[in-house]
């Protein structure tokens, strides 16, 4: 997370962004909270989508709709995890029936889609920082948890999650609860991806905020 972090203030200074809006989606989230808690200058705002103040009760938020999948599913997944057999093809076509109903509910993703979940699972990072499964964190994010500083950011902030998310209602109502000048947005027909699920009302959303603490 501290290299991370690190990239963030390179690229800000790189690029000369002086002043900046901050949006950290998922996994992003994550190092968006981190990086403000660091007290950077010139952070307008902060904007937290689809993301979680603890790795914890993201797992256990996950593990919960793992257990509301077709049985089918439901046994394979905790059959190939228990097994260590997480990069077979039945363990992908089990997870790709959580996926398609928590991480992204068209019936078609985007080439955009498409093209991340291939550079994630083909990525070094992310077995280093999470592990082999997307349901048990064996990784060096492994206690990630900043639900007890939430209370120190102290920007304007947009919390904005899908109904079907996989960093479920719980997730998005800690961030809310802990962060004093918050708005939670929820979209009734995303999971993990409401830019592409529903990119005619997520704008419009996140530019309506920009707008106001723009002009705040």
């Amino acid at each position: 997370m501290d290299r991370f972090i690190e990239e963030v203030a390179a690229v800000r200074k790189a690029l000369a962004l002086d002043r900046i809006h901050l949006l950290g989606q998922s996994w992003g989230g994550w190092l968006a909270i981190d990086y403000t808690l660091t007290g950077p200058s010139g952070v307008i705002s902060l904007a937290l989508a689809n993301t979680s103040a603890s790795v914890d009760e993201f797992i256990a938020e996950a593990r919960r709709m793992v257990g509301e999948l077709p049985a089918e599913a439901r046994a394979t997944i905790d059959r190939c995890e228990a097994e260590g057999k997480t990069d077979s093809p039945e363990y992908l076509a089990a997870c790709m029936t959580f996926y398609q109903r928590h991480l992204c509910r068209l019936p078609q993703w985007t080439p955009e889609m498409l093209r991340s979940m291939a550079n994630v699972q083909a990525s070094p990072v992310y077995s280093a920082m999470w592990g082999p499964s997307e349901f048990t964190l064996t990784g060096n994010l492994a206690g990630w948890d900043r639900r007890d500083r939430l209370s120190e950011i102290a920007l304007p902030v947009l919390i904005v999650s899908g109904r079907y998310d996989e960093m479920g209602p719980s997730c998005q109502q800690t961030l809310h609860n802990g962060i004093r000048a918050s708005e939670l947005h929820i979209f009734e027909n995303s999971s993990h991806s409401p830019q592409a699920e529903e990119p005619d009302v997520f704008f419009p959303v996140l530019r309506d905020f920009l707008r106001r603490a723009e002009a705040s």
